[in-house]
């Protein structure tokens, strides 16, 4: 099927936009003009179109900086001060507004250790596992049952 010209030409300008966009850290240009709509992570969209780094080097999303709205993975954001800190764990993707640990990084698994969460490492060849052991393998590397549960 065959575009209209009106339509080639607006498709043609668009790209002719995207190629053109000479922001700074900016994810999308608007069409006219030379400014951003939207910033890439760790940065903050403002007035003038232009790309700002939020204040919090552990901001992911921060639309009014200073104050932040969502933090890098392993921070969380704290609601008293509007900034990322880390959480308790050095291997937890994502915590609670606590701190504490709810997701781990791959190749580690959370497990409760007296009252809290931690982030424990699965064993050699496992590219997932939980406290059971291994869910998915590296590549290379199959699913064995074991004694203590499921190797790789």
């Amino acid at each position: 099927m065959m575009l209209k010209l009106p339509r080639m030409i607006l498709l043609l300008a668009l790209i002719a936009s995207a190629l053109a966009c000479t922001i700074p850290n900016c994810q999308t240009c608007r069409l006219t003009g030379n400014s951003c709509a939207q910033c890439v992570d760790g940065y903050s969209l403002q007035t003038d179109g232009t790309c700002q780094t939020c204040n919090d080097q552990n901001c992911r999303v921060c639309p009014n900086n200073p104050a932040c709205a969502e933090c890098r993975a392993g921070f969380y954001l704290r609601q008293l001060d509007q900034q990322c800190h880390p959480c308790s764990e050095i291997h937890c993707l994502s915590c609670n507004t606590n701190g504490n640990c709810s997701e781990c990084y791959a190749g580690y698994y959370l497990a409760n250790v007296g009252s809290n969460l931690v982030c424990k490492v699965c064993s050699s060849g496992c590219a997932t596992c939980d406290s059971k052991g291994c869910l998915t393998c590296n590549e290379g590397y199959f699913i064995v049952p074991a004694m203590t549960g499921l190797t790789c």
